[in-house]
């Protein structure tokens, strides 16, 4: 029984296997044989055969199938790699494109900007060698007329120089100054070369007059004035015989306002401010000083004390006449009395404070010194002053004499 359901069943299921494997003639063979067989054993021995074959084969097509399947799947997974690396590579190299346009439109755009940037540096260079070339021009002109300058400030210079030269001859009177007195010193620092500060000494008859004049201003202009206040003052003095300090005074500021007639083109003031005194000697020894002054005071010591004449408060001026006259003080003082007249450049000097010089300081450094001689009463009150000036610029002529009767 169990024989004839197997033979049923290889029977239904050998033609199938057989009809998918027609070409198979190993399979064709143990079939025919097992139909053939007589004996049933065998038959079913190559039956069995025959199933393990066909089982055989179709775990191999199987096997062949599922490694077919997974040929099949790597494929198309590599083919979707591919074709996602295609894409990659076209987008990069569509990346690639782009940014070498880019690079290429940037590279443009600079050689453009750069060819721009040289035409206006060449216009630049062309302007700037213009401008050298007006530099250089213009330095061959100023180094020309810087030398016509030079040689025109040397030639001023040398004039300067003779022109002082001149002024000492006409106003220095130290060797009158000696006769005339027993002792005197004199302080005299012009602010520039030639100076509008001076000192005037004459005698006519038994009288000596004796001035100290600050003219207006420093330098060339005041010299010049100096000039024409000593011509005034020799006329007024020697040829209209005019001794007293307070008359010489007014017939000064008459003559400047003769001499200098002032128009509607040019309005120039002559001005000077002066200490003036007539100094004459009496029987008893004594010295009897007239003293007027226009805006300068003079200074007497008297007992080692220092006393002061404080003088008119206008200068003599080509441009004014006074209402009220210059007032005269007469004094007799003692030989041995010492005068001292100043003009006001060493009382307004500053220091580096801003401080000035001033009178009360110059009559206290005399007072201090009274009791020394007078070359040295002198040369303390110049170390004061130098002291005080430091390194500060003078502001002024300066003049100071002092004379021991």
């Amino acid at each position: 029984m169990l024989m004839k359901l197997l033979g049923l069943i290889i029977c239904m299921y050998l033609p199938i296997l057989l009809y998918s494997q027609k070409e198979n003639p190993e399979w064709q063979r143990l079939k025919l044989r097992a139909d053939t067989t007589q004996n049933s054993l065998e038959a079913k021995k190559l039956y069995q055969q025959l199933i393990e074959k066909v089982i055989e084969f179709k775990n191999q097509e199987k096997q062949v199938y599922e490694k077919g399947l997974h040929q099949a799947e790597m494929q198309k997974k590599l083919i979707l790699i591919g074709f996602v690396l295609a894409g990659l590579s076209i987008l990069f190299v569509v990346f690639l494109i782009i940014r070498n346009t880019r690079q290429k439109d940037l590279l443009i755009e600079k050689q453009s900007i750069i060819e721009e940037q040289n035409q206006e540096l060449q216009a630049q260079t062309e302007e700037l060698r213009q401008q050298q070339e007006e530099i250089v021009a213009q330095r061959d002109d100023i180094a020309q007329k810087n030398q016509l300058l030079t040689e025109k400030n040397r030639l001023i210079q040398e004039s300067i120089q003779v022109a002082s030269y001149i002024q000492k001859m006409i106003f220095e009177k130290n060797s009158l100054l000696k006769n005339v007195f027993k002792d005197f010193a004199v302080l005299s620092f012009p602010k520039d070369t030639v100076s509008g500060d001076f000192y005037w000494v004459n005698k006519i008859n038994h009288t000596t007059i004796l001035a100290m004049i600050d003219c207006m201003g420093h330098g060339v202009p005041a010299a010049f004035i100096s000039l024409i206040i000593h011509m005034l003052l020799k006329e007024i003095v020697f040829i209209k015989q005019h001794i007293q300090p307070d008359i010489i005074l007014e017939k000064l500021n008459d003559e400047l306002t003769h001499i200098i007639q002032p128009n509607n083109d040019l309005q120039f003031n002559i001005s000077a401010d002066i200490s003036l005194c007539a100094i004459n000697k009496t029987l008893g020894n004594d010295f009897q000083v007239n003293f007027s002054g226009a805006r300068r005071p003079l200074l007497y010591s008297l007992n080692n004390e220092i006393l002061r004449f404080k003088g008119s408060r206008h200068s003599v001026s080509s441009q004014h006449i006074w209402e009220d006259e210059y007032e005269n003080e007469v004094i007799e003082l003692p030989a041995k009395t010492r005068i001292f007249m100043f003009s006001d450049g060493i009382i307004d000097q500053n220091n580096f404070e801003g401080k000035k010089f001033s009178e009360q300081k110059l009559i206290e450094t005399l007072q201090q010194n009274a009791s020394l001689d007078l070359q040295e009463q002198v040369k303390r009150l110049e170390d004061s002053f130098i002291k005080h000036k430091g390194n500060m610029p003078q502001r002024d002529d300066i003049l100071f004499l002092a004379i021991e009767l």
